[in-house]
């Protein structure tokens, strides 16, 4: 869509477009040197309202009374007030609202360098991140619990390349050094029921054992929730492609044609 036909838009769709980035922190940080800016190091982020502001005017003008917007409805917990005639600051509400969803909890509005865990775009403390999400489990215990394998939490995979399930969420975090992935209970017990369906304990645990296996004869490995490639010359990983490509036809046999299995 070109800038024109999107500045046309009627300010309350505009509007509508700008509300799902409200509490978006922008992933991308970029720090310019003081020999670049000639002066103090500079922070710039790539946030939607600054991009969209910086088109036109017109644009300018719809973000920045959205931004107003949003300080009006949440100044209880951002403690900022909206901008008047006689106000001694003057910098532009995108600014200031983009500041402060970068450096605080947007559930308690405290001082925060912590993102959601499920929702790493947005600010959150660690005690309003268990409150607002307090049914989350590992992957160990989604493993074990459910009788499960990677191969049935990250998909697609090359047991279900067309990905047939929801969208499973997680989130990765450094506990003590140690990487650890975490994941919703209610969607871990949804995609073990697609999965199960109504099987006994002894198939589950049957199941799992068969996709084991052809999880360990893959020379792949999930980093950031995706299956990649990995190069490995240990011996336990040669000659394994036809034994592999035998596992994963016969555990296909077992599915019916959506790929999901219901027992």
């Amino acid at each position: 869509m070109s800038d024109n036909n999107l500045a046309a838009l009627p300010t309350e769709l505009l509007h509508n477009i700008l509300s799902y980035s409200i509490w978006n922190t922008a992933g991308e940080f970029r720090v310019y040197t003081a020999a670049t800016t000639g002066g103090r190091p500079k922070l710039w982020t790539n946030h939607t309202y600054y991009t969209v502001a910086a088109t036109s005017r017109h644009l300018r003008n719809i973000v920045e009374s959205f931004c107003q917007h949003l300080i009006i409805l949440h100044k209880s917990t951002t403690k900022l007030l909206p901008l008047t005639k006689k106000s001694k600051n003057r910098t532009p509400n995108r600014i200031r609202w983009v500041k402060w969803i970068a450096k605080h909890c947007v559930f308690c509005g405290k001082g925060s360098t912590c993102m959601a865990l499920m929702y790493n775009t947005i600010r959150c403390c660690r005690k309003c991140d268990k409150k607002e999400w307090p049914d989350k489990i590992t992957m160990t215990a989604a493993l074990n619990n459910y009788n499960l394998t990677k191969l049935d939490l990250f998909t697609p995979n090359v047991l279900y390349p067309e990905n047939p399930f929801p969208v499973l969420r997680f989130g990765i975090y450094d506990c003590m050094g140690v990487y650890t992935t975490m994941f919703m209970k209610d969607e871990v017990e949804e995609r073990a029921g697609l999965i199960h369906g109504k099987d006994s304990v002894e198939d589950q645990k049957a199941r799992r054992r068969r996709r084991t296996r052809i999880e360990c004869s893959m020379r792949m490995a999930v980093v950031g929730g995706r299956w990649v490639q990995i190069q490995s010359y240990d011996a336990q990983f040669r000659d394994k492609t036809d034994e592999l490509h035998t596992l994963i036809q016969q555990e296909r046999a077992g599915l019916p044609k959506s790929g999901i299995e219901h027992g």
